[in-house]
């Protein structure tokens, strides 16, 4: 038992197989404001190490590779009564054969609601998505989040991030590299002024990170929630 007395619970929230899917992994916890557990994870329709021989274990026939592409999910399950029981599992994110995964959850305390952030790729063979009408700007792999405000039980449309992430980070990122590789030419002559371009460039990741995390406006008040 913990130090308060509380009842270790323990109880099987994702079973491979089960719920339409093949395997489950990439779990993420979280509780709302309310007190209800939230368990996150991605839900694989893709190859599993074991589904070969066991085929008629699974409900579905996997769709690309056991190295994290093709047919993955996002699900949630809710607990209302500290993880002894769990609801239905909810899908978060479906995008045909498409790939959704790493799930981070994030609660905001003052108002409950709570952000979902996670990455999208493409599977070769499937051209349509729900959510990507272009990939045109070279991002194949792509940052999205949703909401919820009734606790986890639905949840809002998905919201692409990754012009506001990607693009900076990139553009910065591959000045610093030219700035790195002006210096080490001149590394034989001036040894400091090659670790003082190092030194720059951590600072300018660390303002640019610290940039978007401040100036980066969600729809649905993030502003006012953050103050």
């Amino acid at each position: 038992n913990y130090p308060d007395n509380r009842e270790i619970v323990e109880s099987i929230v994702y079973e491979a197989g089960k719920d339409n899917h093949i395997y489950f992994r990439i779990p993420a916890l979280t509780v709302t404001k309310k007190g209800t557990i939230l368990a996150f994870c991605e839900a694989r329709n893709t190859k599993a190490d074991f589904y070969e021989g066991n085929e008629d274990k699974f409900p579905v026939v996997p769709v690309g590779s056991t190295k994290d592409l093709g047919d993955i999910d996002l699900a949630v399950k809710r607990s209302t009564d500290g993880g002894k029981t769990w609801d239905n599992m909810i899908t978060v994110v479906d995008d045909y054969d498409n790939t959704c995964g790493n799930p981070a959850p994030v609660v905001v305390e003052s108002t409950g609601r709570i952000y979902l952030f996670w990455c999208w790729g493409r599977y070769p063979n499937q051209l349509e998505s729900k959510f990507v009408s272009s990939t045109s700007d070279g991002h194949t792999r792509r940052v999205f989040y949703c909401y919820s405000d009734d606790d986890g039980q639905t949840w809002s449309t998905q919201y692409d991030l990754t012009s506001r992430l990607k693009k900076a980070i990139g553009v910065g990122m591959l000045q610093d590299l030219v700035m790195v590789f002006k210096s080490s030419l001149l590394l034989k002559r001036d040894e400091s002024l090659f670790q003082l371009t190092i030194g720059i460039m951590v600072i300018r990741t660390i303002i640019l990170i610290l940039s978007i995390l401040m100036t980066t406006v969600l729809p649905g008040n993030w502003e006012e929630e953050r103050r």
